[in-house]
């Protein structure tokens, strides 16, 4: 992360107009309420969020929404209450459970999609949903209850900062922040022992909480109990619970630690400890853990890697006091190549907040090293050094607040544990699966014996949790049939649903991406001494984030500048903010970026313009038509759908509205545009969207939309005759 992520130097206009679009924006945010309705017994939880939906507009929407989950939480379960009517989904492959929910979009049933798009990283979709109807959706998920030391708890995240590197989504598919404050009705029941929600009170085991920090459930005088449940064919199953056993066995293992910029931010936001103060207090503490034989390498990361030394016990106090402070990015891919190319011993302890993608999980995961991961801070992310943790076998820690050192103690006792961690019985189809998570032994059994003796929550909860655990040791067809039958949400599934009985809503729903809260943490450190650093053109609206989709910023700084004010000056900052500085490292936006930026220097027409009016006046009459189907790559066809579906241009860099008009001008085109009923315009805005739909699913929901009754051969023939691709 960048030296400060709260409120990057080289980044405040986009803050800026985000946090005024924020405040002044009038379309309204479609997500009005949430539940988690938690239920603990012995080490598993089942968790079942609600979210009620209610679209205020005029037209249809559709809602979307991107949020973290425990990495090795198991979503098993979806339905919608529509009306009167509760439509439950099922699973099915990632492309075909994707394919019906286009499908139902176009055809205007309302159509619910839960993905996984990364472990760790959720995504809900919801449309098209009708002007003034409400929709509550409910997701299940299982998940087992991690202990770290003394203490068994379960941890939800609700949001999460912003994210250094490359996550290889789309941008409309991005976890986002910065959206309004929103709060949660939590409700708790255990049966295993006292829940104690941390930072809050529960009165009859319910609360109100704030998403802007995660839910945190500690479980005190828990017992460990055998759970039954059956499979999704009936059968049986079993899981067991246990405190995973520790031994003194000496370690030999390197330990690595953030010190990217991002650790700089606040810890927790009842304390002004920050990220990087607390690994040092931790570390320091957790000293008393070593044993003698213990040999520890100890290194930094931000940008690069540092070998700070090699110490057993009675030197790593000492050692810790070299550790420099943060600042430059998160570079934990390259840092960690650098450590295994130096002879790394099989374990390697990971100190970070997790907020990177710059990492390839896999290859990694094939270099051999066992991967124990200690998650720092409440906006921490458990996507993918999670991943690489659950891959090789080793374990992920989140303490509770600042506790850094009983989650380092409790990861070096996962480390003295032999490899490999995970031990399976029963050959190629298992009687049973041992697994070690988060300080915990989970054993699990299946029989051939009918399961289910209690029709309750738990029966499916604990058959959908065994069955996640089987999915490693087969292979990729036996995984996916078998997650579609346990109705899982994985790598290789969705759940999707189709409100077939309900009414059809004609045209394409405008796409509503739901922004999470800010967390607490960024929040408190951007009230302070921020507005100091802002330059004059942003200065009217409060920093707040950024946002993923700088699409949106550009439009804002260009429809709400100061009348008068110098646009080159916008422009600067805007290419400035859209590059950025050597330390916010790579993006594979910035191409774009660049483009928007350009458009805000560019564009100096007043807003407002009809959809159909001629802009003859205002653009050049010498743009060449050739290269018309690379154009396609400057236009955000999330952003711009419903204003292109309609053939308003009045969005798009005038570059692209002018070869758009000028191709439109074209008499073959006007031909083939009147033979469909449509305006030249939508008709060029179509085969702009269908070059780009391989690889946009908004660029390929306007194609269908504008071309339903299109013939292939007469699309085909305009397109070549423009220049496009076949």
């Amino acid at each position: 992360m960048p030296g400060n992520s709260t409120l990057s130097a080289n980044d405040p206009v986009s803050r800026a107009v985000h946090s005024h679009f924020l405040s002044t924006a009038r379309i309204p945010v479609p997500l009005v309420a949430t539940t988690y309705d938690i239920a603990i017994r012995s080490g598993l939880a089942d968790v079942a969020t609600s979210r009620r939906f209610i679209n205020a507009e005029t037209g249809p929407i559709e809602a979307t929404l991107t949020f973290p989950l425990p990495v090795h939480a198991v979503l098993h379960a979806l339905e919608a209450r529509i009306g009167d009517r509760v439509v439950t989904a099922v699973a099915k492959g990632r492309s075909r459970a994707r394919e019906t929910y286009e499908d139902a979009i176009d055809r205007g049933k309302t159509t619910a999609l839960h993905e996984e798009l990364l472990p760790g990283v959720h995504m809900l979709s919801l449309g098209p949903v009708a002007p003034g109807a409400e929709i509550t959706v409910t997701a299940r998920f299982a998940v087992a209850l991690s202990m770290i030391g003394d203490r068994v708890m379960l941890r939800i995240p609700t949001t999460v900062g912003d994210v250094y590197g490359d996550s290889g989504l789309a941008d409309a598919d991005e976890m986002i922040h910065g959206g309004q404050s929103q709060a949660a009705e939590v409700s708790v029941t255990c049966d295993s022992g006292v829940p104690v929600l941390v930072g809050g009170a529960l009165v009859d085991g319910k609360t109100r909480v704030a998403l802007d920090v995660p839910i945190v459930v500690e479980v005190g005088a828990w017992t460990a109990a055998t759970l039954h449940g059956r499979a999704a064919d009936g059968t049986g199953v079993s899981l067991g619970f246990a405190a995973a056993a520790t031994t003194e066995r000496p370690i030999a293992a390197s330990v690595l630690v953030d010190n990217s910029g991002s650790m700089n931010e606040l810890c927790e936001h009842r304390a002004g400890l920050t990220k990087h103060a607390a690994v040092l207090l931790g570390l320091a503490e957790a000293g008393a853990g070593l044993v003698d034989g213990d040999r520890l390498q100890l290194w930094e990361f931000n940008s690069w890697p540092r070998h700070v030394g090699t110490a057993g016990r009675k030197q790593w106090r000492s050692l810790i006091r070299q550790l420099t402070q943060p600042t430059g990015g998160t570079e934990i891919g390259g840092a960690l190549a650098v450590l295994l190319d130096e002879d790394a011993p099989g374990d390697v302890l990971l100190v970070t907040d997790g907020k990177t993608h710059a990492l390839d999980v896999h290859a990694l995961a094939r270099r051999g090293q066992r991967f124990t991961v200690v998650l720092i801070g409440e906006d921490s992310l458990e996507a993918n050094v999670g991943h690489l943790a659950d891959l090789t076998g080793g374990a992920i820690l989140v303490p509770a607040g600042a506790d850094v050192a009983t989650a380092v103690v409790a990861a070096l006792d996962a480390m003295r544990a032999p490899r490999p961690s995970v031990h399976r019985t029963g050959g190629a189809t298992p009687a049973g699966v041992e697994v070690t998570r988060a300080g915990m032994t989970l054993s699990a059994a299946w029989t051939a014996a009918p399961g289910g003796t209690r029709d309750d929550r738990f029966d499916r909860a604990v058959g959908a949790y065994v069955a996640a655990l089987r999915l490693r040791d087969l292979d990729e067809r036996e995984a996916q049939r078998l997650a579609e039958a346990e109705g899982l949400v994985t790598h290789l599934t969705s759940l999707v649903l189709v409100d077939e009985a309900g009414a059809v809503q004609p045209g394409l729903p405008a796409t509503r991406k739901i922004a999470l809260p800010s967390p607490a943490t960024q929040v408190l450190a951007t009230s302070s001494a921020a507005a100091a650093r802002m330059p004059t053109l942003a200065r009217a609206a409060t920093p707040v984030v950024a946002p993923r989709s700088r699409a949106m910023c550009a439009e804002t700084v260009r429809r709400s500048a100061t009348p008068g004010a110098n646009r080159h000056v916008q422009y600067s900052v805007a290419l400035d903010a859209a590059i950025g500085s050597r330390s916010t490292g790579p993006d594979r936006s910035v191409k774009r970026r660049i483009r928007e930026a350009e458009f805000v220097e560019r564009d100096a027409a007043p807003t407002g313009t009809p959809a159909e009016a001629p802009r003859h006046e205002e653009r050049s009459r010498t743009a060449p038509l050739h290269g018309l189907e690379a154009l396609a790559g400057r236009i955000d066809w999330h952003a711009e759908a419903t204003r292109l579906i309609e053939g308003d241009l009045s969005g798009l860099p005038p570059a692209v509205a002018d070869a758009i008009d000028r191709a439109a001008e074209q008499r073959v085109v006007q031909r083939a545009a009147e033979s469909l009923g449509l305006s030249a315009r939508k008709f060029v805005v179509g085969l702009l969207a269908r070059a780009a739909a391989g690889g946009d699913r908004y660029a390929a929901r306007i194609a269908r939309q504008l071309f339903v009754r299109a013939g292939k051969r007469e699309v085909r023939r305009v397109s070549q005759h423009l220049g496009f691709g076949a």
